[in-house]
């Protein structure tokens, strides 16, 4: 079975109205780093990679909008964001909470971000882009274990933050072994940052691997099985070579607060149960939200939840937008993974290990990665002029 055809492109593939060459590299490279933010951290402990990486995309944005024709997906996405900040306005301004300036201008700066990402999606090239932040994943990872960098319990050196970016760096080496010519390589990747993740107690991340890696094996064997070839005999013994290696190795290695966590349910006031559980009364009892930041009236701290954030702060409109967004990108995903769409496995892996990690973790002002992953992949599906999809254009490299 074959991914994609065999033919040699004889020109350079084109995103709407702008040329993808040399002209994309840096934009391609300024849109990693937004997703390397929260490592780039671990070595600069401060707001600056935030305003260098923005500064970079605004400059980019200010060179190429002139020749930016917008395409039918981009337009959606930007009324779309548009909208959200509308409801951010309506919403913002409640007496009864006090909003710092700090918080404002995180919330703010996602937002730009994501503009800034929408306009700049034409040029980005999207395979350069997944292997940048694979890099980067096995890089941070790398320097973790050889205690370079350590890890604390909160802030902007969290283990949280380590473990999401070396999970990143799982789906896109998992999503790239259906279509990859170095399935081996992309293979012992996606075991190794697997190894250091169990090093670290961040359930979400996990869990989010966990899920990547079920979807995109599945993928693999089930491609094995079409093509009936030896390549079924030799994936297969390959991962259970690798199950079997990896498994004689936990012991010593896996985090034990992490154990604890995932084997202990806590049901003090301090649990996720009790987060949970308040949090859906809260916004039971008011619909249509507290308020940005209203959460804190209630709980104190943020609910742990992007959906049940979104909902205590801009109620059920703002949770019907974050909804069908979510949806119409779950609808997509699961359509690529059934009609083996390869190249759009890395981007969607990608995006679907960062839904579920917010599903845990970190707050809305954060979740720019969120939907800047979805913002990539419904862009990585858009029609060239020619009518194929531009993730099929970019993945013949792996040829």
């Amino acid at each position: 079975m074959t991914f994609f055809p065999e033919a040699k492109l004889k020109y350079q593939p084109r995103l709407g109205s702008v040329e993808v060459g040399r002209s994309s590299v840096y934009v391609t490279i300024a849109g990693a780093s937004v997703f390397m933010l929260p490592g780039i951290k671990f070595f600069m402990f401060s707001s600056l990679p935030n305003l260098l990486v923005l500064t970079c995309l605004l400059i980019l944005a200010s060179f190429k909008l002139r020749r930016i024709s917008l395409n039918l997906f981009q337009v959606r996405a930007l009324v779309t964001l548009v909208f959200c900040l509308l409801i951010f306005l309506v919403s913002a301004f409640n007496s009864h909470i006090s909003v710092t300036f700090e918080t404002l201008a995180r919330f703010l700066t996602a937002w730009l971000i994501l503009f800034l990402i929408i306009i700049l999606a034409q040029t980005i090239n999207f395979s350069q882009l997944a292997s940048l932040l694979l890099s980067w994943s096995v890089f941070i990872s790398v320097i973790y274990l050889f205690g370079i960098i350590t890890v604390s319990g909160a802030g902007n050196l969290s283990y949280l933050n380590l473990a999401m970016q070396v999970c990143i760096g799982i789906a896109l080496a998992s999503g790239r072994l259906s279509f990859s010519k170095h399935k081996l390589l992309h293979l012992i990747l996606t075991l190794f940052l697997f190894m250091v993740l169990l090093t670290l107690a961040s359930r979400g991340a996990l869990l989010a691997a966990a899920v990547v890696l079920v979807i995109n094996f599945t993928i693999l064997l089930v491609a094995a099985i079409k093509r009936m070839t030896l390549k079924l005999f030799g994936t297969l013994a390959v991962l259970l070579v690798a199950v079997r290696l990896a498994s004689t190795r936990l012991g010593g290695h896996v985090n034990e607060y992490l154990l604890y966590k995932i084997l202990e349910v806590e049901l003090t006031e301090t649990s996720r149960y009790w987060v949970y559980t308040e949090a859906i009364k809260a916004f039971a009892s008011h619909p249509f939200g507290l308020g940005f930041q209203g959460y804190k009236a209630v709980l104190g701290y943020y609910p742990h939840n992007l959906y049940l954030e979104v909902g205590l702060d801009f109620g059920v409109v703002g949770l019907a937008v974050a909804g069908i967004v979510t949806l119409k990108f779950l609808f997509d995903y699961f359509c690529a993974v059934f009609s083996f769409s390869a190249g759009s496995l890395e981007l969607g892996s990608f995006a679907i290990s960062m839904l579920i990690i917010w599903q845990f973790s970190f707050d809305l002002g954060s979740a720019y990665m969120v939907f800047g992953a979805i913002i990539l992949f419904f862009a990585s599906r858009t029609p060239f002029r020619n009518g194929e999809p531009v993730y099929i254009e970019q993945a013949k490299e792996y040829k």
